[in-house]
């Protein structure tokens, strides 16, 4: 549906009408902790809510891993979910992009010539800050998509998208069969699984540079001169050069 809170390039569920409307776009962010620095802090401010260590509010699975959501013992899941909704509405303003989130869509931009598509699961009513946060940080234009019982591969299959990348273990696994290109934003949350998810794993926004740089056909070695370049490490299902 169309933009309720007047926030220009914002959509809410969009209907296949307003994402023909949005037009392909070759590549597609999460925003927590993909683009805005959200996992760690939030962590915390839980954890100062509740009046407990850190540990005590993180999920683990059966081997130890750490996981994507929060949780306490003899708190609910509606408490939690609670305190992450308020967390978004009057902390996650102050947070800082990842590391060379900024330069990076800014040069992705440079050579798609598309607006960065930006597509969460943040509840509608938190759009303002999301589009605040995003106008107030980014340096080029964007498409802010916000879903609420729409699954992201809806969105992604309708806009052609070829790569998305997210935090979320789960969703980039789910995401391998409705992308080219599934790629996981490392996070320690999402680290010591058997399988690896997705094409590819990178450590920062960089990683992607050139898969843009090979999809934009540009030379496979461009790389923008205000962003640092990062050691070379190999793993994963491909060889990632730049994680």
């Amino acid at each position: 549906m169309r933009d309720e809170y007047n926030l220009m390039g914002t959509f809410f569920n969009p209907t296949k009408a307003e994402c023909k409307e949005i037009g392909t776009r070759m590549i597609a962010f999460d925003f927590d902790s993909t683009i805005n620095d959200m996992g760690e802090p939030l962590g915390r401010y839980i954890a100062t809510m509740l009046e407990c260590e850190e540990d005590e509010v993180r999920g683990y699975g059966p081997g130890g891993e750490r996981t994507f959501h929060f949780q306490k013992e003899g708190v609910s899941d509606d408490t939690v979910s609670q305190l992450v909704h308020k967390y978004v509405l009057e902390e996650s303003p102050s947070l800082l992009p990842t590391p060379w989130a900024m330069e990076v869509l800014a040069y992705i931009y440079e050579v798609t010539m598309q607006p960065i598509t930006v597509i969460t699961y943040r509840p509608f009513d938190s759009a303002q800050v999301t589009h605040d946060w995003l106008a107030e940080n980014m340096q080029v234009p964007f498409t802010l998509i916000m879903l609420h019982g729409m699954q992201k591969d809806v969105v992604l299959r309708r806009l052609d998208t070829q790569v998305f990348i997210d935090d979320r273990y789960k969703t980039v696994s789910l995401l391998e069969k409705h992308v080219n290109v599934s790629v996981l934003y490392s996070r320690p949350w999402n680290q010591g699984r058997r399988t690896p998810a997705g094409a590819m794993t990178v450590t920062d926004l960089r990683g992607l540079i050139p898969i843009v740089n090979f999809m934009t056909r540009k030379n496979i070695l461009r790389w923008p001169g205000n962003v640092p370049y990062p050691d070379r490490i190999g793993r994963g299902k491909l060889v990632d050069l730049y994680a």
